[in-house]
């Protein structure tokens, strides 16, 4: 995987997990 793509993937994974806390 290259940096960008796991970025993408971390920062997408965080963003489900804010709006399933919410």
């Amino acid at each position: 995987m290259k940096s960008a793509e796991c970025k993408l993937v971390i920062s997408f994974f965080i963003s489900f997990l804010i709006l399933t806390g919410c």
